[in-house]
């Protein structure tokens, strides 16, 4: 794009305050928008190769966005809506926040919401749920990020959604895993999680729910029968019609 098409840090901070003031409660009608202005804002702040504070100010924003979308967009299905694009921007807002981090500790220079980091690398440890490595890279932080309530509840619902029962090579086995499916479902619902935390939790249920069913199953008779109502606490659904949308999508019968 031609410079005077670049919208300087300035106003891509005013625009997006407008989005959350004006546009977030509009959702689920304005998706659509919201997810196509702040990957705009997002690129012009590449096309510029500014990483400066309105940068990581900026990106943390979207970031929520995008946790937020997903969850309000999870309870409107009848509404057009490419999940895994809301993903993709998410992963792509968090891989480049977590850069800035590094790149202002590196340079010994302050961020504009020190505490703020503890949460989004929390936010990156779920969804990047199967990569192992990160449990070593995360020690590697200050105390006051590893001990922070975020990173440890990141880190405990990390070791509650390890399984030993798939042998997918997509996705890290655990050999100490005791599969504790329903813990982990329980502690999502705790008051103790945060509100954005939990909703990027959500975008992980349905694969844990589905290696949760191969550890169920393996516990009933082949050809017995048994109520769908003993796994809706398990496997962490509100009500039967969600448990049974769940077994139709992946094709189980019932």
């Amino acid at each position: 794009p031609l410079p005077s098409q670049v919208r300087p840090p300035s106003i891509l901070m005013k625009t997006l305050n407008y989005i959350i003031n004006n546009i977030i409660d509009q959702l689920p009608q304005s998706n659509n928008f919201i997810w196509d202005r702040t990957r705009a804002i997002r690129k012009d702040f590449t096309y510029q190769n500014y990483h400066g504070i309105e940068t990581i100010i900026c990106t943390e924003k979207i970031v929520r966005i995008h946790l937020f979308t997903l969850h309000i967009m999870s309870k409107n299905p009848d509404i057009k809506y490419e999940q895994q694009q809301e993903i993709e921007q998410l992963n792509n807002s968090l891989q480049s926040l977590l850069g800035f981090y590094d790149d202002f500790r590196d340079k010994k220079l302050k961020l504009p919401f020190p505490e703020s980091e503890a949460e989004f690398r929390a936010y990156y440890l779920i969804t990047q749920l199967r990569d192992p490595t990160l449990d070593r890279e995360i020690q590697n932080l200050p105390n006051e990020i590893f001990y922070s309530k975020h990173i440890q509840l990141a880190l405990l619902f990390r070791k509650l959604a390890s399984y030993n029962n798939t042998d997918s090579k997509m996705y890290f086995n655990s050999e100490n895993s005791l599969n504790l499916f329903t813990k982990f479902f329980e502690s999502v619902y705790s008051n103790d999680v945060p509100f954005l935390l939990a909703c990027a939790l959500e975008t992980k249920f349905n694969e844990i729910r589905f290696y949760a069913l191969n550890s169920i199953f393996k516990c009933f008779h082949p050809r017995g029968t048994t109520s769908l109502r003993i796994l809706l606490n398990p496997l962490g659904f509100d009500n039967i019609d969600l448990l049974i949308q769940f077994l139709n999508n992946y094709k189980i019968n019932i």
